[in-house]
């Protein structure tokens, strides 16, 4: 693999094949180092460019190979021989140049992944100037990766450099999808519709798969570039019988771990209950124009009528039908749905929040709702949670200094107080919609250009839990749920931390409609199967508009509403009540946190030894 990757890839035809096994593709030994393009080769000259475009055309090959084992093809196997052309491309570039070829490469990848964003442009057309430094902004991520995996390439043999490009590829892939920019997009979302390898996560992540994935891509260009040179072969062949065993071995330990998983539903204690999963299908446009219209009687009015379109969604159920009720994210416009009573009886002649808790009541059933949760100051600046000593009598406005988080409530039957504070907060914020990482210390880049306000960010606590009786057992059992909120179920460190508390039913509460018309809500829900996957924990999403679903712990969706159509998906639901916590679980990133770690460690050395031969 190293020789691969060196300039001169392959031996003159007139010379006898290298007896070594160890050697992989044949190449002659490096040439001596000379400095090309401008800035010590950070940008190439306009001829090496002419002379990587074949590199380029092969890298754009490789993405939209790459793009056919995603949703909704979902021919997963393409994954593991995709990324070869572009591999076989980089042989003959340098670092420098294998940058460039890795940002087109991974900038491709993020317009497949991102590009349903521009439809909201009817809420801000501004978005259409972010898409582009968008996709970009991902594709780095994989220049790194292209760059790196080249220079550990020409620099060790085989045996070390397979090794060190799958460390490479897993730490920048974890670097990712860290952060509030964090965008935790890879190759291990390619195997979504090959569940069995997709269990591998459970050990450790998504990078951990990644790199497999990587592995074999890797391999196969090696053993191409062998038997074309004529030597090389055994090395390159052992290589690749290696990671074609790992790639089996992980898929009949997935298949094991999905049939014992379901075995154990019949030995282990289980909680058996029934849900309903809401969805109203409100159009954006009109949640959109209940908060945003100058009129503000025309504002309250709307606001009104669509809460009622879930008040009346929720009468159609019955006592003791379901045990647990799950509503979308911002079901309800209605502001201030988590404050005292008396404000919003003046506002809208009654309070969103007591009728919720009335109907949990009278259904005898838990019912979840999501909206907004907001802390207020009062005119001296002291933290309020009412609002009433928060609005400036002479403007009616609140006085300055309040935030706001996205809120998760799980009202109980018989609560007859309302809560200010939610039982979850919003911990992920999505960026440039409910807030403006680093860029919001530009003078009026948030309010003027990206337009929004910014949201408060929660802490991650215990599951949110209630009691229900066994619809087999007639027992008492306790349900813990780990919420989150939108595309929160992209993240896995917010359900680590809800396994690793104890929860044992994940709940994601999910408002889509902004990209209705998009592919962008079913890549988003696709996103959601991996939390479950990782941690071997069931999850009921339940959206506005659509993508509406029950996923059991294997990652298989096994119920769902038609999207775009208002319903209500009834399903049993029996999962264990105390599920083992997975290797990923107890450890966490571990594995994408040393892999990020041991790539900064090489960097670094490898600058010092280069210092030093200076």
């Amino acid at each position: 693999m190293a020789k691969a990757f060196r300039q001169r890839a392959e031996e003159p035809r007139t010379q006898k094949p290298m007896k070594r096994a160890s050697r992989s593709a044949a190449a002659s030994p490096p040439e001596s180092p000379r400095r090309q393009g401008y800035l010590w080769g950070a940008i190439p000259t306009l001829s090496e460019l002419k002379g990587a475009l074949p590199a380029f055309a092969l890298a754009a090959l490789s993405a939209g190979l790459l793009r056919l084992a995603y949703r909704p093809i979902y021919f997963s196997p393409i994954a593991f021989v995709a990324l070869v052309p572009m591999l076989w491309g980089l042989r003959r570039c340098r670092p420098g140049i294998a940058f460039y070829v890795g940002w087109l490469f991974g900038s491709i990848m993020g317009a497949f992944g991102t590009s349903w964003f521009v439809i909201v442009d009817r809420f801000n057309s501004l978005v259409w100037f972010g898409i582009v430094p968008l996709a970009m902004a991902i594709g780095l991520y994989f220049a790194f990766s292209a760059a790196f995996i080249v220079k550990f390439a020409r620099r060790h043999q085989p045996w070390v450099a397979l090794p060190l490009a799958m460390m490479t590829w897993a730490g920048i892939e974890y670097f990712m999808s860290i952060g509030p920019l964090g965008t935790p997009y890879g190759l291990a979302q390619s195997q979504a519709g090959w569940l069995s390898l997709a269990q591998v996560v459970s050990l450790a992540g998504m990078p951990l798969l990644s790199a497999i994935i990587l592995a074999a891509n890797l391999c196969v260009m090696e053993t191409i570039a062998a038997f074309k040179a004529r030597y090389g072969q055994a090395g390159a062949l052992t290589r690749l019988a290696i990671v074609g065993f790992v790639i089996i071995a992980a898929h009949f330990w997935g298949a094991h771990v999905i049939s014992a998983g379901r075995d154990a539903l019949d030995t282990e204690p289980v909680v058996n209950m029934r849900v309903a999963l809401l969805q109203p299908n409100i159009s954006q446009d009109k949640k959109y124009a209940s908060y945003s219209l100058e009129d503000p009687a025309k504002r309250l009015q709307l606001a009104d009528e669509l809460a009622m379109v879930q008040l009346d969604q929720l009468r159609q159920l019955e006592r003791g039908e379901v045990d647990l009720i799950v509503t979308p994210e911002s079901t309800f416009t209605t502001p201030l749905a988590d404050v005292e009573e008396s404000l919003q009886n003046r506002l809208y002649g009654r309070s969103v929040m007591r009728e919720v808790m009335e109907l949990a009541t009278d259904f005898k059933t838990p019912i979840t709702i999501c909206e907004e949760d907001n802390f207020f100051r009062d005119k001296d600046g002291n933290i309020t949670e009412e609002a009433i000593p928060a609005i400036n009598p002479e403007t009616n406005d609140f006085y300055p200094g309040y935030s706001a988080y996205g809120g998760f409530w799980l009202i109980r039957p018989g609560e007859d107080s309302i809560r200010p504070v939610a039982d979850y907060r919003k911990i992920q914020l999505m960026p440039f919609g409910e807030a403006v990482p680093y860029f919001n210390i530009i003078p009026g880049f948030q309010e003027k250009i990206v337009q929004v306000g910014t949201f408060a960010r929660g802490k991650l606590g215990a599951p949110v839990g209630f009691t229900v009786t066994d619809r087999k057992d007639n027992e008492e059992k306790e349900v813990r749920l780990g919420p989150s909120i939108c595309f929160e179920d992209q993240f896995p460190y917010i359900h680590i931390s809800h396994a690793r508390k104890g929860a044992n039913l994940f709940v994601n509460v999910t408002n889509d409609g902004w990209f209705d018309g998009s592919s962008g809500p079913a890549w988003h829900g696709e996103m959601a199967r991996w939390r479950s996957i990782e941690t071997r924990i069931p999850m009921v999403r339940c959206t506005n508009t659509g993508n509406t679903f029950i996923i059991d712990p294997s990652g298989e969706i096994t119920e769902k509403l038609d999207p775009m159509k208002p319903g209500i998906l009834k399903a049993d639901l029996k999962f264990l009540a105390n599920p083992p916590k997975t290797l990923y679980a107890r450890l966490g990133n571990l594995f994408g946190m040393i892999c990020f770690g041991g790539l900064l460690v090489m960097l670094v050395a490898g600058w010092m030894s280069k210092d030093a031969r200076e």
